[in-house]
């Protein structure tokens, strides 16, 4: 008798009026959902492992099917019964996943795939068992986001040093990870020889938007040199950007500058110039 037949008779009776459970073994478990991710692809099968004797069955998108060949086979048809096993499938069936053969799921490891199982996340089965290789877990099972600090450098009368490190505990970035970084704006990115790696995306949209400000266009992990006339016209929210203790450096050093020593005009110059076009020739 197959597991859809003991299905349909549990759910609406036998025709003999027969009780169900006696003509099969029910066993109760909880459904796994085993991830494993790599550089190029998302692996995924939804597994379960019986309470009652402890055998290991899988979800091939249809039914549920014992894969534990080492077991005595049981007199009766088995069947796996618990109510947390719908909600697993439902689930599953949700993503939409490629499914090369049964009880396999797969999907292309992209920024735009990852953001679709991000947006999925949220409302994941609660009463299920999520597994999932290193990689995959640094992503959803124990995130670490990666964010950038803005830091300042010393500075000279008229200018100062603005670089953007790379913060996450344990996490050491090569070159051309870094190099990557510098224009990472999405939720994940694929580093060169780091993998994929979650972002603060919150956090790098500041940096950006704060290096902007500064007339910079990336974030460079080597210093960068700024005009304090771009750094004195930063707003307080654009400051806490920096941190309190770099923000507070950044206060006292916008509060001693004077302005830019002027530069007399050339006398080939005979235009008046406008105060910011006089501002930025002093600049030079």
């Amino acid at each position: 008798m197959s597991h859809r037949l003991l299905t349909h008779l549990r759910n609406n009776g036998s025709s003999d009026g027969a009780d169900w459970n006696q003509l099969c073994v029910a066993h109760r478990a909880v459904p796994q959902f085993i991830f494993e991710l790599s550089d190029d692809t998302v692996r995924l099968r939804l597994l379960a492992r019986s309470e009652r004797d402890h055998s290991d069955w899988q979800w091939n998108g249809h039914e549920w099917q014992c894969t534990d060949n080492s077991r005595r086979p049981a007199d009766k048809p088995e069947i796996l019964d618990d109510p947390r096993l719908e909600p697993a499938a439902r689930w599953l069936r949700r993503l939409d996943w490629f499914t090369p053969e049964a009880g396999l799921w797969v999907g292309d490891a992209n920024e735009n795939f990852l953001n679709a199982l991000a947006a999925a996340w949220p409302d994941r089965p609660t009463d299920a068992e999520y597994l999932g290789n290193p990689a995959f877990q640094r992503l959803f099972l124990a995130p670490r986001q990666l964010r950038p600090k803005l830091i300042v450098h010393g500075s000279g009368i008229d200018w100062l040093s603005v670089s953007a490190e790379w913060e996450q505990e344990g996490l050491k970035l090569t070159a051309a990870d870094l190099q990557r970084l510098q224009t990472a704006t999405g939720k994940f990115v694929k580093l060169p020889d780091g993998g994929w790696m979650q972002l603060d995306s919150t956090a790098v949209q500041a940096a950006h938007e704060t290096m902007a400000d500064l007339g910079l266009d990336r974030l460079n992990t080597e210093p960068q040199k700024v005009a304090l006339l771009h750094a004195a016209q930063m707003d307080e929210a654009t400051l806490q950007r920096f941190g309190e203790a770099q923000a507070q450096l950044l206060r006292q050093r916008i509060a001693q500058f004077e302005g830019v020593t002027p530069t007399p005009l050339p006398d080939s110059i005979k235009a008046e110039l406008r105060p910011y076009q006089k501002a930025c020739f002093d600049m030079l």
